[in-house]
């Protein structure tokens, strides 16, 4: 990808594509995940950790994105998870958040609506440090 990016010089969106590149990474499971990651980025927050491990008294379970140091997780929703499903799968999925909770964390759900806009940031900056939510700033590489 850098060879391609770099061979097509001033074209039209290369800086975006180069820093997009740049914060790429492995851990996502899902294109909701990475759109999450993305919006989060574009908006100023520090990288999240993908696949942040957290143990709790069910074992430990892997969030999909967050921050360790602020005990702030992310995990994105997708409709598909809980099509068709059974009232088992839920209650699963709902023992598994309170027992993340129980354990010290905060866990915010993300839908694709969330990434509209906004909308995530706004749900975000009330749990994220005073200090953190006062200097944040987009990434301009990021933005349209």
């Amino acid at each position: 990808m850098a060879d391609l990016l770099a061979a097509r010089g001033g074209d039209r969106g290369i800086v975006r594509a180069r820093a997009v590149i740049g914060f790429a990474d492995e851990g996502a499971e899902s294109p909701g995940e990475s759109a999450t990651r993305f919006i989060v980025l574009r908006d100023g927050l520090p990288v999240p950790m993908t696949q942040v491990p957290v143990a709790t008294r069910l074992g430990t379970f892997w969030a999909d994105l967050g921050w360790p140091e602020w005990k702030l997780l992310l995990e994105y929703d997708g409709r598909s998870k809980y099509a068709d499903s059974s009232t088992e799968v839920f209650m699963r999925e709902k023992r598994r958040h309170d027992a993340i909770v129980e354990a010290g964390w905060r866990a915010l759900r993300v839908t694709k609506e969330d990434l509209r806009g906004t909308l995530l940031l706004r749900r975000l900056l009330p749990v994220i440090p005073a200090r953190m939510a006062a200097a944040l700033r987009r990434r301009p590489e990021l933005s349209s």
